[in-house]
């Protein structure tokens, strides 16, 4: 991977779009045992620039995104976006929030109904989050054209399982535009993709962050390329952050035994 190709981290920072405080989850397992998946985890997200969350399977990195989704309810703890607390108690407010906090998730064939059509699984986001007034099929054009999967009109209907991995998660990529989203959350979003594709992948995502102001968390267990599409690494291990800092200088003088050992496992 090419310094050249990802410069996000000498990225201009732009406003607070999202903070995260103190945020903790429990999970029940069985009768008196409680599972502390997420644990006093802190930190905020910026319009225009990327954080990385890096950790094995099972450190909490997940689990955190899906509490910033609203996919999981908090167990303590406080998630602000643009400075306003955020209490989703009703179906509306939910669906107001996921205008503005997307998710795009690992697995992109499964994520996708595999019965629609890309233009269904367009169509339908465009409908809900802009209103029946919008421009419905030059939008679904637009968001293509956005995520680069052209010309549109040879994709539009076929289904995920006549099309390759990165064009699904193009497609992932492109439904979670449609919201016009201020935050996209990246669970581990190029780790199901080919070797070959996953820079493009990336770089993708750089465009998209770059052009939209969005604020970025970008979910890894690969150190490497969170080194050079982040801003900011945040390594979490057993539920919590252990250790954080600028991209750069995190890789390059780890301070924690398990950064040190994430480091010295990632290919060059």
């Amino acid at each position: 991977m090419s310094e050249q190709t990802l410069t996000s981290a000498a990225a201009a920072r732009g406003p607070l779009a999202m903070e995260a405080i103190s945020l903790s989850k429990d999970f029940r397992i069985g009768r008196g045992h409680t599972m502390h998946a997420v644990r006093d985890v802190s930190f905020n997200l910026y319009r225009g620039a990327v954080v990385a969350l890096v950790g094995e399977s099972g450190s909490g990195k997940s689990t955190a995104a899906r509490l910033l989704a609203g996919q999981e309810r908090l167990t303590s703890g406080t998630i602000r976006l643009d400075g306003k607390q955020v209490e989703v108690s009703s179906r509306g407010d939910f669906r107001r929030y996921k205008s503005e906090v997307q998710l795009v998730f690992q697995d992109p064939f499964s994520s996708l109904n595999p019965i629609h059509t890309v233009r269904y699984h367009l169509e339908r986001p465009v409908k809900l989050h802009q209103g029946q007034d919008a421009k419905v099929g030059e939008e679904v054009v637009s968001l293509m054209e956005q995520v680069r999967l052209t010309p549109a009109k040879q994709f539009l209907a076929k289904y995920p399982h006549e099309l390759s991995g990165g064009q699904r998660q193009r497609v992932s990529f492109a439904r979670a535009l449609a919201a016009r989203p201020s935050v996209l959350l990246a669970d581990e979003p190029v780790s199901m993709l080919d070797v070959s594709i996953r820079l493009e992948m990336l770089n993708l995502l750089d465009d998209l962050r770059r052009r939209f102001s969005l604020a970025m968390l970008y979910i890894t267990h690969d150190i490497a390329s969170a080194r050079y599409f982040a801003d900011e690494i945040l390594v979490m291990y057993a539920g919590e952050i252990v250790e954080r800092g600028p991209a750069e200088e995190l890789t390059q003088a780890p301070a924690h035994p398990y950064t040190q050992l994430l480091v010295a496992s990632a290919p060059d």
